[in-house]
């Protein structure tokens, strides 16, 4: 699984195929597109998968059990969620990026609703005047928007949301 530090096939592509290879995996991880995975049966996977080359674990059991205390199963935004905290830097500016791209309609910007809807990607529900707060607190043109820094530091600096 490439985000354990394996080489990704798509390691040189463009961001746009960050968020598809995430979403291939974790399919992957479940079993099927119509499959479900519960926390635990995850754990059990994700640890097993993530040994280093001395068979040590990078990610424990209890870890990844800790996490999700409050869930049942792993749905996509939580695997999301969970690749973003374990990766290295790069791969979580690459995600962010996509999902940025995917929402700012090629603007290079985002507004309120669009913060509202990128963050639903990522499980995060935000109402509008959170959503406002966010932006005057890390607009840094002034112009009431989220350019892709500015987005990038913002979520870079509040992964545990």
């Amino acid at each position: 699984m490439p985000l354990f530090g394996k080489k990704s096939q798509a390691e040189g592509e463009a961001s746009t195929e960050k968020v598809k290879e995430l979403m291939r995996d974790y399919e992957s991880l479940k079993g099927g597109k119509s499959k479900r995975i519960s926390v635990e049966v995850f754990a059990r996977k994700v640890e097993a998968q993530s040994r280093d080359s001395q068979g040590r674990s990078i990610t424990s059991y209890d870890s990844i059990t800790a996490m999700f205390k409050d869930r049942d199963n792993i749905e996509f935004p939580d695997y999301l969620k969970f690749v973003l905290k374990i990766s290295s830097e790069e791969t979580v500016k690459r995600v962010l990026t996509d999902i940025f791209k995917e929402v700012d309609e090629g603007r290079g910007s985002i507004t309120g609703e669009e913060l509202r809807a990128l963050e639903g990607r990522l499980g995060i529900n935000l109402d509008e005047d959170e959503a406002g707060r966010i932006i005057s607190e890390w607009d840094s043109s002034g112009e009431g928007k989220l350019d892709l820094e500015s987005f990038l530091l913002y979520k870079t600096n509040n992964l545990n949301r």
